[in-house]
C-alpha cells in the first residue's frame, strides 16, 4: 500500500490567515466611512454657501429686509446680516454687508461681505448755474 502525504494548511495557520484578513476588512470599511463622512460634509458645506449667496443676492436686491432668518431646505441652519457704513472712503452711499451662516448653537460657520453702494436720491432742485 503505498501512502501519499496530503498537504494541507494547519489549524493556526488558517486562524492566523483569518485574522490578518479580518483586520485588513475592518480598516477598509473605516477608511470607507471617514471617506463618506468627508464626502457628506463637504456636500453639506457647497449646499451652506450656495444658500448663503442666494440670500445676499435677495438682500442686494431688496427682496429680503430682515437682518435674521432660517435658511429654507437646510434645517438647523440660520443667518445674520450685518450692515456697517464705510466712512473711510469719500464716496458717499456705501456700505459693507457682512452675511454669516450659523449652525444650531449660533457659531459661524462661514461668511460672505460685499460693499454695496446706493446713490444719492436726485434732487428736484435747478442747479444755481443752469441759464435761464
Amino acid at each position: 500500500m503505498n501512502k501519499r502525504r496530503l498537504s494541507a494548511f494547519t489549524l493556526v495557520e488558517v486562524i492566523v490567515a483569518l485574522g490578518i484578513a479580518a483586520t485588513a476588512l475592518i480598516l477598509l470599511v473605516s477608511a470607507n466611512h471617514e471617506s463618506l463622512r468627508r464626502s457628506l460634509r463637504a456636500g453639506e458645506g457647497l449646499r451652506l454657501g450656495l444658500a448663503l449667496e442666494s440670500k445676499l443676492d435677495e438682500i442686494r436686491l431688496g427682496l429680503e429686509q430682515s437682518g435674521t432668518g432660517p435658511f429654507e431646505g437646510l434645517p438647523g441652519y440660520s443667518w445674520r446680516l450685518e450692515r456697517r457704513r464705510e466712512t473711510s472712503v469719500a464716496l458717499k452711499g456705501l456700505e459693507r454687508l457682512t452675511l454669516a451662516a450659523l449652525d444650531r448653537q449660533d457659531r459661524t460657520l462661514m461668511s460672505l461681505e460685499t460693499l454695496v453702494w446706493t446713490p444719492p436720491a436726485p434732487t428736484t432742485e435747478e442747479p444755481r448755474d443752469a441759464p435761464r
